[in-house]
């Protein structure tokens, strides 16, 4: 799950921000969680330090969005930081702390598309993925672009942006991704629970509509499984 944090002092720039950001992850289907902080102080008495991209208000009252910046960059060198103002005095001091962009407020219905694009491929490198020999050759697939994988006899068919099929036992598979948020529910059907957002009725609820069936037997500890993962985000 992507974790990104919004510093503005002023309340209807950091809505108008998140309303962007839920409205871009909606859109691409990247399951995400915004944090809206309107001072940097109040951030980092906060988990600023698991957010994968910061989106920094430059002029802010208390703490300007390049101290603050400064400060993020001496302890987590990997956060994608998104400088956003109203005016582009400080745009050059963006490049010192390894800025990825500079938002001007009042063109941010042109910008911010693209600046999310850049953030999403900075972080791509780091994101983990899954490598497998598919048709046409070696591939790897970001982990966050998986709904499920269903497992058809001695092949494995991924269900995300794109689908793929290859050659592997789904029992690898479970083993390969037990610590990045996969369940096994069901003898088929091995579940990213990041894009899990229930499960009932016997059925795993997907963010994408999807309802796949869970075994009968675990069904108890699937949905203890699905608690205690979600309850690490909280």
């Amino acid at each position: 799950m992507l974790k990104i944090g919004v510093c503005d002092d002023q309340p209807e720039s950091a809505a108008l921000l998140r309303r962007n950001i839920d409205t871009y992850l909606a859109r691409h289907g990247i399951p995400g969680k915004v944090y809206v902080y309107h001072s940097p102080y109040e951030m980092f008495a906060a988990r600023w330090k698991e957010f994968e991209i910061i989106f920094l208000d430059v002029v802010m009252r208390e703490m300007n969005g390049i101290k603050a910046a400064q400060k993020i960059r001496s302890e987590n060198a990997n956060t994608v930081l998104i400088f956003v103002s109203a005016f582009l005095d400080y745009a050059t001091e963006g490049y010192q702390v390894k800025a990825t962009a500079y938002l001007l407020k009042n063109d941010m219905e042109n910008t911010f598309n693209e600046a999310m694009d850049d953030a999403l491929e900075s972080l791509g490198s780091r994101e983990p993925a899954l490598e497998m020999h598919a048709t046409g050759g070696k591939r790897q697939m970001l982990l966050s672009r998986i709904w499920y994988l269903e497992s058809f006899k001695r092949t494995v068919q991924i269900n995300g942006d794109p689908a793929l099929r290859f050659n592997e036992k789904i029992s690898d598979l479970e083993h390969k991704l037990s610590n990045s948020g996969f369940l096994r529910i069901h003898k088929s059907y091995l579940v990213n629970l990041d894009h899990c957002m229930a499960i009932k009725n016997y059925r795993a609820v997907l963010d994408n509509g999807r309802l796949i069936p869970c075994s009968r037997q675990n069904y108890a500890q699937l949905v203890q499984a699905l608690l205690h993962w979600k309850g690490q985000f909280k």
